[in-house]
């Protein structure tokens, strides 16, 4: 089965501090992939890199449909069907709701745009209440329905998500994931997650990759992690 998403040999440093050394990481198409690790693992430079936010070390190779991302401008990279659904949501917060899924359809003809809104206020039927809200006095669970909306609504074929859950109530928690399950169900959507809910993560994916310090330190199936020992102790042990 050929890769969606194959990444090898990314090392990224700041100011001389490497946040990721030789990762190399494998998505395929209609997969469900989940990042796990601890705070300052690197999961947020991945994501960034893959997107060309962020210059790798030489060395490295980043390709999607087997074509190389490397020196791509982020907003060439979008265009091939990647979408990035940042940490902190990071909507446009003097847009409306509209206005701010329109940026994210623009490249797509009418009908198109048009067809994809209407599923994203379907899917999430609060924004659809709320078109023309300002996206920044939206409830935090609400501007992370809209962050996904707009990645849904550019057509993408695989969507990275940076820790959905953070800083929300378990109940709208609950509810981002079971519309990206759904989501992935119904429209075979790709999906690489960076989340620290560990739990919630293995019930949603196909594979679950590691990071500590920059580096991956465990790959497997949801099943795999949970027979580990170390991972079992690191990720459950102690809330059970």
């Amino acid at each position: 089965m050929s890769s969606l998403l194959a990444v090898e040999n990314l090392s990224v440093a700041y100011t001389g501090i490497y946040a990721l050394r030789s990762v190399s990481l494998t998505v395929y198409d209609g997969e469900v992939v989940s990042v796990l690790g601890p705070n300052g693992a690197g999961k947020s430079t991945l994501l960034r890199t893959i997107s060309g936010l962020v210059k790798p070390d030489a060395g490295a190779s980043i390709g999607f449909r087997n074509r190389s991302l490397l020196g791509m401008a982020p907003y060439k990279i979008a265009q091939q069907g990647i979408a990035h659904v940042p940490e902190g949501r990071q909507v446009f917060p003097d847009l409306s709701v509209e206005e701010n899924l329109e940026v994210a359809a623009a490249r797509l003809e009418s009908s198109k745009r048009k067809a994809n809104i209407n599923e994203v206020y379907e899917l999430f039927g609060e924004l659809a209440t709320r078109t023309k809200q300002y996206a920044g006095s939206l409830s935090g669970g609400e501007q992370q329905m809209l962050a996904i909306g707009r990645a849904l609504v550019s057509d993408c074929h695989l969507m990275m998500i940076d820790e959905p859950s953070m800083g929300l109530a378990p109940v709208i928690v609950m509810r981002i994931f079971k519309t990206l399950r759904d989501i992935v169900r119904s429209r075979g959507l790709t999906l690489l997650l960076v989340e620290q809910n560990a739990r919630l993560s293995l019930q949603l994916s196909d594979r679950i990759y590691v990071l500590s310090q920059g580096a991956v330190t465990f790959e497997g199936t949801p099943e795999q992690v949970k027979e580990d020992e170390q991972m079992r102790d690191l990720y459950f042990a102690a809330k059970s």
